[in-house]
């Protein structure tokens, strides 16, 4: 087990039991935000403010593996705070000036890029086919998952909402400044 910390100065990996650094990777990040995510056997990530690089690496070996075991390297276009999302294949993002993309895992590559609006703090969720977007003003934007930009529904609260949205057992949970949502059955 690897515990992946992105952190200042670079991407680090520990031994969980004996906090040992194993591998680290990437340059000089000041401002690291999101959380990495694993799908597949492959870390995805974002690493920094105003748009900064986005990455998917392979986790193991020792010492600096950025030459070795980084397999793309995006240098802008990724979000400053929310997480990117794994989803069917594919990877979603949502910045902080309302910009989503959809990029294919294996090259980093972008499969669209759509100017949906607001600014995102919270991180995609991905489920039943669906991406759930909810911007700061407390709007979800509802995509349909895919190699298209669909925008299924656009759905306002009116609140500020910071929090990513959940998902369990038919229903969502959005957390505002205010109040707790729970929408569905």
């Amino acid at each position: 087990f690897e515990l992946i910390v992105n952190s200042n100065p670079r991407l680090d990996a520990y031994d969980p039991e004996t906090g040992q650094l194993l591998w680290h990777a990437d340059d000089q990040c000041r401002v690291p935000v999101p959380m990495p995510v694993s799908a597949n056997g492959i870390l995805y990530t974002s690493r920094g403010y105003n748009s900064g690089p986005f990455m998917a690496i392979r986790p193991g070996g020792k010492g600096d593996v950025t030459q070795t075991h980084m397999l793309c390297r995006v240098a802008t276009g990724a979000p400053y705070v929310s997480s990117v999302l794994y989803y069917q294949d594919l990877l979603y993002m949502a910045t902080e000036v309302g910009i989503v993309r959809c990029i294919d895992p294996k090259t980093g590559e972008a499969v669209w890029v759509e100017r949906i609006g607001g600014n995102f703090s919270a991180s995609p969720v991905g489920a039943e086919g669906k991406v759930y977007l909810l911007n700061e003003e407390g709007e979800t934007v509802v995509l349909e998952a895919g190699r298209k930009c669909k925008v299924l529904a656009r759905n306002a609260l009116k609140e500020v909402c910071r929090a990513s949205l959940a998902v369990a057992r038919g229903q969502i949970f959005i957390r505002s400044d205010e109040h707790l949502y729970s929408i569905g059955s």
